[in-house]
Order: C-alpha cells, then sequence, then structure tokens
C-alpha cells in the first residue's frame, strides 16, 4: 500500500503524463500502465489548441484511466476553503488549478477600498 498525492497544474500534461508508457522507464509511472490508445491521446491533447477540444480528449483520457482502474484509491481528503470578499479583491478562482492554499492568490489580492 502507498500513500500518494500530487500538487497540480494549471495544465494537465504533467499530471497525465504518468499514465504513459513513456513514463515507465523514466520511474513516473508506478503502476506500469500501458495503453497505446491512452498514449495517442496524450500526444493529440499536447499539441490541440482549441481548449474545448482538447478539454474533450482530456475528460475521454480520465474515463480511459479511471474504467481500466489504473490506481484504486481508498480514500480522498475534501478541503472546504474559504475567503473574503467582502475584505479582500482579486482572488484567482476560476483556473484550473488554483485553490485557495496556492500563493498565486496571494500575491493578486488587494484590500476592498
Amino acid at each position: 500500500i502507498m500513500i500518494w498525492g500530487w500538487a497540480s497544474d494549471p495544465d494537465p500534461s504533467a499530471l497525465l503524463y504518468v499514465y504513459t508508457t513513456d513514463a515507465i522507464p523514466y520511474g513516473s509511472s508506478e503502476t506500469g500502465y500501458s495503453n497505446p490508445e491512452y498514449d495517442t491521446l496524450y500526444a493529440q491533447q499536447q499539441v490541440e489548441l482549441n481548449f474545448d477540444a482538447r478539454k474533450e480528449i482530456v475528460w475521454e483520457m480520465q474515463k480511459m484511466v479511471h474504467d481500466d482502474v489504473v490506481y484504486i484509491i481508498p480514500y480522498y481528503a475534501a478541503s472546504v476553503q474559504a475567503y473574503r470578499t467582502d475584505r479582500f479583491t482579486g482572488w484567482i478562482t476560476n483556473q484550473t488549478k488554483l485553490e485557495l492554499s496556492d500563493v498565486t492568490s496571494l500575491v493578486a489580492i488587494e484590500p476592498v477600498k
């Protein structure tokens, strides 16, 4: 049994890479998962410039990882986050990665005037 976690990234390629066949020899793949269809989709999403089209490819890749049971997740730590919009403005909440524990918001917020 292994306890494992990742910090996130606004670009999904970093997390999606660990499921590619190319990740196996470099030690980035703990599971040894190898699926040529997944590898093809990974390459496609890396060069797709249309946000919605890329999102669909990424969702398809995530479904493959789920359906192929690449990992068995024993639990997921739910994280509740809150912030004060009445006292500060500039919170970054609409990006893929950014959670409130991410310091990116801390450099962007300003007191409400």
